[in-house]
């Protein structure tokens, strides 16, 4: 199975629709594929969200940012293009990994939005300059393209660029208005060749998951650390206990067949919205803060 995350996009919908697992503390190793199905996507620069941090999509694909795989839990996944199409949100789960390192010193952070922009102009671009009240685009001492700054002898001003889906844009910091410095479809090159794979690295030591239990039928009131398989059910009640430690978990998964499941959940929560659709499975994530039960979900199309 190939490590990569694919999600269908149709309007303002996000759906996951691969089953691999995350593990936690991975880096430039787990990729995410989009497919737009709804034609206001169409002809866009698009840019996807993984948790806060934004990764300009190219081909419609990206590398996931290792922040957000940092450590076990959740980080969510959206996007957005063009000025301005975004979509809703959906959750993905990451598990623990047995590796026992902290983060290596000195990873680079994930790039900006700039250093992004630079790197999909396929080495075109590679600094911007600002100076006689003109701001430009370059690649090496070659202007690409450039623009008059209007007030620029407003002495101190300070200028901030960003990428808006379709062009790379600047404005005065403090103004209303942005302004087009280049479009982002005049200077993309063309998609690179992927890199060789890196070494593999040596196998960590076994860790241990907050999930000790597995149970094939549902407890009357769910308990902590444990996972429910449910298989293929019509009707579901979930009762979360009114006592658990921080961190402490539960999951819930469960196939819906041609009429999906009625899903009831019980307990001390935080606002959510879910009703599974026909043929896919779902699962639950609970997850308890001190005080209340934070519910996750996510949902991959399945044939029965």
């Amino acid at each position: 199975m190939e490590p990569i995350l694919t999600f269908d996009v149709t309007n303002q919908h996000i759906r996951r629709t691969d089953s691999f697992r995350v593990v936690a503390k991975s880096k430039n190793y787990l990729h995410a594929q989009f497919c737009f199905l709804t034609e206001e996507w169409n002809e866009k620069e698009k840019t996807a969200l993984f948790g806060n941090y934004p990764v300009i999509l190219n081909g419609d694909a990206c590398l996931v940012p290792w922040e957000v795989l940092k450590e076990p839990g959740t980080f969510s996944v959206s996007v957005f293009a063009g000025d301005l199409v975004t979509a809703d949100k959906v959750f993905v789960r990451v598990y623990e990994s047995g590796y026992c390192e902290e983060v290596v010193p000195g990873e680079p952070p994930t790039p900006d939005v700039y250093a992004q922009i630079v790197a999909l102009l396929g080495m075109k671009a590679d600094t911007l300059r600002y100076e006689d009240n003109l701001l430009s685009l370059l690649s090496g001492e070659k202007v690409l393209s450039k623009v008059t700054i209007k007030g620029g002898g407003e002495a101190g001003r300070e200028i901030e660029l960003r990428n808006s889906g379709i062009c790379i844009e600047w404005r005065y910091v403090g103004d209303e208005d942005w302004n087009e410095l280049v479009s982002l479809a005049d200077i993309t090159g063309p998609q690179g060749k992927p890199g060789v794979p890196g070494p593999k690295g040596e196998p960590g030591q076994k860790g241990t998951s907050y999930l000790e239990t597995v149970k094939t039928q549902m407890d009357e009131v769910a308990q902590v650390n444990t996972l429910y398989c449910l298989g293929t059910i019509e009707t579901l009640s979930i009762v979360l206990p009114e006592n658990a430690n921080v961190g402490e978990e539960i999951a819930v998964i469960w196939y819906n067949a041609g009429i999906p499941c009625q899903l009831a959940i019980e307990g001390n929560t935080l606002p959510f919205t879910y009703s599974p659709n026909a043929n896919t499975r779902s699962e639950i994530n609970a997850l308890f803060d001190g005080t209340k039960w934070s519910v996750l979900w996510s949902e991959i199309e399945v044939v029965l």
